[in-house]
């Protein structure tokens, strides 16, 4: 039989209200981890004095990226906020594209790199 005392009752609304505050930062942190891309592309953008030069930049980063190295740098779980291509994705069975949805988009710190490329061309324009 489970026993509860009094202190562990009175700690049970603080768990139930961390639950909403937890999803809340969950969701946040990649929104905002997001939202700094854009302002540093765009930043860099204007630094460079072309944001097509920039976005330039961004599809031969990519597509360099994706030919040249023979192992993969993404793998470092700490250090992936701090990549320019998202981490690498495990193949799965079932769900694999609602999952991957949720993992790169909603809980993603970095927008596609094709979302970036666009927004960036359409600043010149």
């Amino acid at each position: 039989m489970l026993r509860f005392d009094a202190g562990a009752l009175a700690l049970f609304p603080v768990f139930i209200a961390a639950i909403p505050v937890y999803i809340t930062n969950r969701l946040a942190t990649p929104m905002v981890a997001r939202h700094r891309e854009y302002v540093a592309d765009r930043a860099a953008g204007e630094l460079v004095g072309s944001h097509a030069a920039m976005a330039g930049a961004l599809i031969t980063l990519d597509r360099e990226y994706s030919t040249q190295y023979t192992q993969d740098l993404r793998v470092g779980w700490s250090t992936r906020a701090f990549g320019i291509v998202p981490p690498p994705w495990e193949e799965r069975k079932v769900l694999d594209g609602a999952i991957r949805f949720f993992y790169r988009r909603i809980l993603g710190t970095h927008p596609p790199t094709e979302s970036r490329i666009e927004r960036l061309r359409s600043r010149d324009g």
